[in-house]
């Protein structure tokens, strides 16, 4: 770190990303070891929704347009199983595609041990 000495803000930032891959790094392999696919899939969709969602009267909104084979590689799951995970969601009331083509995450939260993502959280 003293090649860092000077900038200790970039000493802080490095520190900063590093825990944050750590947080990534961790939170995937407890995904990964969720026996079921419809909880492991639920489970990333929340932790991207407590980042990047928004509250709405219908559930919580997730403006990200994942498709069913990004979230099967995200998820350690082939495209096909993804496909009839989600619709066995929608039809149980607890996930919705909207037009956009974003998620609605409908309902709360599963309880899942999984680590945080957010470093303020």
């Amino acid at each position: 770190m003293d090649a860092t000495a000077p900038w200790p803000e970039l000493a802080a930032s490095l520190v900063s990303r590093a825990v944050d891959r750590s947080r990534a790094t961790a939170f995937s392999l407890a995904l990964t070891n969720v026996q079921y696919l419809d909880e492991r899939l639920l489970g990333l969709l929340w932790a991207l929704a407590d980042r990047w969602g928004r509250v709405s009267s219908a559930g919580v909104l997730l403006p990200l347009p994942l498709s069913h084979d990004v979230l099967g590689r995200l998820i350690s799951a082939r495209r096909p199983s993804v496909s009839r995970t989600v619709a066995d969601l929608t039809e149980r009331g607890l996930l919705r595609r909207t037009p956009e083509r974003h998620w609605l995450l409908i309902g709360d939260p599963p309880n899942l041990p999984l680590p945080n993502l957010r470093s303020d959280g």
